[in-house]
Parts: C-alpha cells; structure tokens; sequence
C-alpha cells in the first residue's frame, strides 16, 4: 500500500512538472491520458468544410493577407449580395409544443415571486438579463 501510494505520489509530481514544461493546464493532460478528446477532434463530424476544404480555404486567407486584401468583418454579406442563389438559413420560431405549455397563471406568479425577491435583495431591473438554454440574448430582441 505504501509503494502504491508513493508511485502515484511521483506520477502526479511527473504530470505537474509536465504541466509546468509545456505551459499545460493539468485538467488537459489528465483528460487525454484519460482519452478525452481535444474540442477540434471531438466536433470534427459536425463541422461542414473537410479538412483539405478548410486547410484551401485558410491557404487562400493567408494568400489575401500577403497581398493586403484580408476579408472585412462584413464579408459575407458582399458575397451573399453578390451570390443571390445562396441564402442563410432564417432562424425558426417558437416550437408549437413550448406555445402550448404557456400558461398566463404560471407566468404572471412567476413574474410575482421574481418581483418579490429582486426587492428584497435589492436587484434594480436594469441588472435583469433574458436567457434561455442557447445563451443570453442580446440587442432586447424583437
């Protein structure tokens, strides 16, 4: 038990002095050794480009930069203006099943209780954020 306990006693010394070489979080390295995969492999089959299509595609950013003609921020609304057969997908509205499960009741207590609590905490409502399960959303919507 003793041994054991010094081995991982010196293998975690190892992984440390690892992190510290290689400028490494050791949350990263514990997570490959234990076969988690970095982000850009574990989403590769989501990604749309192949890897020879992106590798053309940054080969031909670079290209820009060298002769000075990197891509504005607005670039791709120029080249859907100028390519009128490709569209951005628009984004879809509220799902029927969530319109069904509104409820005026349980809104309005819900608004209630919130009311109630930011008062007694002291919580002005211009630190009151709307966000759903894709994030927070900003700009105050439509």
């Amino acid at each position: 038990m003793v041994k054991s306990k010094q081995l991982c006693q010196t293998q975690q010394e190892k992984v440390q002095k690892a992190c510290a070489k290689y400028g490494v979080p050791e949350s990263t390295l514990c997570g490959r050794f234990h076969g988690v995969c970095p982000p850009s492999e574990a989403h590769k089959h989501q990604q749309l480009l192949s890897e020879n299509q992106e590798k053309v595609l940054v080969d031909w950013i670079k290209h820009l930069d060298v002769c000075q003609r990197t891509p504005s921020k607005n670039w791709i609304y120029h080249f859907l203006k100028q390519n009128p057969s490709i569209k951005l997908g628009q984004p879809s509205g509220l799902d029927p099943k969530w319109g069904q499960c509104f409820n005026q009741t349980t809104v309005e207590d819900h608004f209630k209780l919130l009311g109630e609590i930011m008062e007694e905490l002291g919580i002005p409502w211009e630190n009151v954020y709307n966000m759903d399960e894709k994030g927070c959303q900003r700009g105050g919507g439509r």
